[in-house]
Protein backbone atom coordinates (compact mmCIF):
# COMPACT_ATOMS: atom_id res chain seq x y z
CA UNK A 1 0.00 0.00 0.00
CA UNK A 2 0.95 3.63 -0.41
CA UNK A 3 1.81 5.75 2.53
CA UNK A 4 0.12 9.04 3.11
CA UNK A 5 3.35 11.06 2.81
CA UNK A 6 3.88 9.88 -0.76
CA UNK A 7 0.41 10.92 -1.79
CA UNK A 8 0.70 14.47 -0.46
CA UNK A 9 4.42 15.18 -0.54
CA UNK A 10 6.51 13.21 -2.98
CA UNK A 11 10.16 12.76 -2.19
CA UNK A 12 11.50 15.10 -4.93
CA UNK A 13 8.74 17.72 -4.94
CA UNK A 14 9.53 21.31 -4.00
CA UNK A 15 8.13 22.55 -0.81
CA UNK A 16 5.87 25.59 -1.17
CA UNK A 17 6.44 28.51 1.18
CA UNK A 18 3.78 29.12 3.72
CA UNK A 19 1.23 31.85 3.08
CA UNK A 20 2.91 34.07 5.67
CA UNK A 21 6.23 33.91 3.81
CA UNK A 22 4.52 34.58 0.48
CA UNK A 23 2.75 37.60 1.98
CA UNK A 24 6.06 38.97 3.24
CA UNK A 25 7.52 38.61 -0.25
CA UNK A 26 4.65 40.56 -1.79
CA UNK A 27 4.91 43.23 0.89
CA UNK A 28 8.62 43.62 0.18
CA UNK A 29 7.90 43.85 -3.53
CA UNK A 30 5.26 46.53 -2.88
CA UNK A 31 7.67 48.51 -0.73
CA UNK A 32 10.36 48.32 -3.41
CA UNK A 33 7.94 49.55 -6.06
CA UNK A 34 6.77 52.38 -3.81
CA UNK A 35 10.35 53.53 -3.28
CA UNK A 36 11.10 53.40 -6.99
CA UNK A 37 7.96 55.32 -7.96
CA UNK A 38 8.13 57.95 -5.21
CA UNK A 39 10.10 60.59 -7.22
CA UNK A 40 7.59 60.46 -10.08
CA UNK A 41 4.67 60.73 -7.67
CA UNK A 42 6.25 63.75 -5.99
CA UNK A 43 6.74 65.48 -9.37
CA UNK A 44 3.09 64.93 -10.27
CA UNK A 45 1.91 66.22 -6.90
CA UNK A 46 4.10 69.30 -7.24
CA UNK A 47 2.78 69.99 -10.75
CA UNK A 48 -0.82 69.65 -9.60
CA UNK A 49 -0.37 71.85 -6.57
CA UNK A 50 1.08 74.72 -8.61
CA UNK A 51 -1.92 76.58 -10.09
CA UNK A 52 0.31 79.01 -12.01
CA UNK A 53 1.95 76.35 -14.14
CA UNK A 54 -0.15 74.44 -16.68
CA UNK A 55 1.17 72.12 -19.36
CA UNK A 56 1.24 73.81 -22.78
CA UNK A 57 -0.60 70.96 -24.50
CA UNK A 58 -3.38 71.09 -21.93
CA UNK A 59 -3.55 74.87 -22.27
CA UNK A 60 -3.90 74.62 -26.07
CA UNK A 61 -6.73 72.08 -25.65
CA UNK A 62 -8.52 74.34 -23.16
CA UNK A 63 -8.23 77.40 -25.40
CA UNK A 64 -9.41 75.48 -28.48
CA UNK A 65 -12.44 74.17 -26.59
CA UNK A 66 -13.30 77.64 -25.30
CA UNK A 67 -12.96 79.18 -28.76
CA UNK A 68 -15.12 76.49 -30.35
CA UNK A 69 -17.86 77.05 -27.76
CA UNK A 70 -17.78 80.83 -28.05
CA UNK A 71 -17.06 81.77 -31.68
CA UNK A 72 -18.56 80.22 -34.78
CA UNK A 73 -15.83 79.26 -37.27
CA UNK A 74 -12.99 79.15 -34.74
CA UNK A 75 -11.73 75.86 -36.22
CA UNK A 76 -9.55 77.79 -38.70
CA UNK A 77 -7.63 79.45 -35.86
CA UNK A 78 -4.20 77.99 -35.09
CA UNK A 79 -3.57 77.94 -31.33
CA UNK A 80 -0.10 77.52 -29.84
CA UNK A 81 1.18 77.99 -26.30
CA UNK A 82 4.51 78.36 -24.58
CA UNK A 83 4.89 78.98 -20.84
CA UNK A 84 1.34 80.32 -20.56
CA UNK A 85 1.60 82.66 -23.55
CA UNK A 86 -0.99 81.77 -26.20
CA UNK A 87 -0.46 82.65 -29.88
CA UNK A 88 -3.53 82.91 -32.14
CA UNK A 89 -2.96 82.76 -35.92
CA UNK A 90 -5.31 82.47 -38.83
CA UNK A 91 -7.96 84.33 -40.80
CA UNK A 92 -11.05 85.80 -39.13
CA UNK A 93 -13.55 88.58 -39.58
CA UNK A 94 -12.76 91.84 -37.74
CA UNK A 95 -15.55 91.43 -35.17
CA UNK A 96 -14.45 87.87 -34.44
CA UNK A 97 -10.84 88.77 -33.71
CA UNK A 98 -11.64 90.77 -30.59
CA UNK A 99 -13.96 88.04 -29.37
CA UNK A 100 -11.34 85.34 -29.99
CA UNK A 101 -8.65 87.23 -28.08
CA UNK A 102 -10.98 88.02 -25.16
CA UNK A 103 -12.11 84.40 -25.01
CA UNK A 104 -8.52 83.11 -24.95
CA UNK A 105 -7.61 85.54 -22.16
CA UNK A 106 -10.44 84.21 -19.97
CA UNK A 107 -9.11 80.63 -20.01
CA UNK A 108 -7.51 79.59 -16.74
CA UNK A 109 -3.72 79.37 -17.00
CA UNK A 110 -3.31 81.87 -19.85
CA UNK A 111 -0.76 84.54 -18.91
CA UNK A 112 -1.03 86.47 -22.17
CA UNK A 113 -2.34 86.33 -25.74
CA UNK A 114 -0.28 87.20 -28.82
CA UNK A 115 -2.76 88.22 -31.54
CA UNK A 116 -1.42 87.31 -34.98
CA UNK A 117 -4.83 87.01 -36.61
CA UNK A 118 -5.30 88.20 -40.16
CA UNK A 119 -8.45 90.01 -41.35
CA UNK A 120 -10.51 88.62 -44.18
CA UNK A 121 -13.89 89.72 -45.52
CA UNK A 122 -15.79 92.79 -44.41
Amino acid sequence: MFSRSLLYRPRFARRRPSNALAALGFMALGAAIALAVRPAVERVRAARSSPDRIDDGLLVDRVRAALDRTVNGAATVDVRARDGLVVLKGPARPEQIEELVACAQRVEGVRGVDNRMSVYGA
